[in-house]
């Protein structure tokens, strides 16, 4: 937008997701926001990625994680306290109807529970959920 482009929508899969779900909440200058796979509660699933003791461990350092492209990427337990405050679910219910919103989603996705964009579908105001 600083550059003089013109943003139609933004697109955001998984914690991406979750992040273009927040932007809307609080910026109201892009009128369509694409939900792949989205996470509404961001406490869950930190132990799959971790391990049940990710507490525990965050506070003798970093954690280290690395992705299926075998990026790694080093959590600090002020990354991982700032996730575990966001109220997700809070924040989608101020986006405002002028917003749409379309949430896309596998109804056998491991990792992000289709439930997700269910409650999406419940919460937000002008919403269109497709379940894949």
């Amino acid at each position: 937008m600083q550059e003089g482009r013109l943003i139609k929508a933004i697109l955001g899969h998984s914690k991406g997701g979750s992040t273009v779900l927040l932007y809307a909440s609080k910026f109201k200058e892009v009128n369509m926001i694409i939900n792949a796979s989205g996470r509404l509660d961001l406490r869950t699933g930190l132990d799959k990625l971790f391990n049940k003791d990710f507490l525990d461990k965050i506070e003798a350092g970093p954690l280290i994680l690395k992705n299926s492209l075998g990026n790694v990427f080093h959590v600090t337990r002020e990354d991982l306290m700032q996730r575990l405050s966001t109220d997700v679910v809070a924040a989608v219910q101020t986006i405002p109807k002028e917003i749409r919103v379309l949430s896309v989603h596998g109804s056998e996705d491991e990792l992000v529970d289709v439930e997700n964009a269910i409650q999406c579908d419940s919460l937000i105001a002008n919403h269109t959920l497709q379940i894949i």
